[in-house]
């Protein structure tokens, strides 16, 4: 335990540029395919703090990291799993053309690899393309991605703030009874 500052310099290994976390396989991909181990650049998903090949479906879509700077998570010495980019610039392995400033997707076909879009915003995008690749459709290169964890920003409840609106025009127009009731359900979580 530690009370006070603590001041330092970081070092990291050369040529590591991101900072990941490691996770488990999931039980069914090692009894699928016996011992896994994907390669660096490969896109998998955290399915329950478990990783999976299986890209569609709830949980994020991630990159296993090639020399992470900072990687968190111990594995306990009989588990496989991947370390995996949650932030910084890491390689993934694409298919087809991929431009410089494309977002990067899951391919869909739950091969590990991904494909460059030109959309402005989604979901499912794993991180930005820092620099051009082209291979045919059916070929694999490697490609540098920027990764940033980014989850939308909730959207604003105006709820709230439009009871409260009423409930000072209800006491304006002397509604005493209407104004209470609309300050409570201006107070109830929505």
């Amino acid at each position: 335990y530690i009370s006070g500052r603590i001041h330092g310099t970081l070092v990291t290994p050369p040529g590591a540029a991101d900072y990941g976390e490691w996770f488990p396989w999931c039980d069914s991909v090692q009894s699928a395919k016996g011992c896994i181990m994907a390669p660096p650049g490969t896109v998998v998903r955290l399915a329950s703090r478990k990783l999976t090949l299986e890209t569609r479906g709830s949980g994020p879509c991630l990159i296993t990291s090639t020399s992470p700077s900072l990687a968190a998570g111990v594995p306990c010495a009989n588990e496989t799993g991947a370390t995996c980019a949650f932030l910084g610039q890491v390689p993934v392995r694409c298919r087809g053309p991929v431009r410089c400033g494309d977002l990067l997707v899951p391919s869909g076909l739950n091969d590990g690899v991904a494909i460059g879009r030109r959309c402005a915003d989604r979901e499912d995008a794993l991180g930005i393309a820092l620099e051009s690749g082209d291979s045919p459709h059916d070929m694999e290169h490697t490609v540098l991605c920027l990764v940033r964890w980014r989850e939308k920003p909730r959207p604003v409840n105006y709820i709230p703030r439009v009871l409260w609106c009423l409930a000072v025009l209800m006491l304006f127009l002397e509604q005493f009874k209407l104004a209470v009731l609309l300050l409570c359900l201006a107070t109830w979580p929505f």
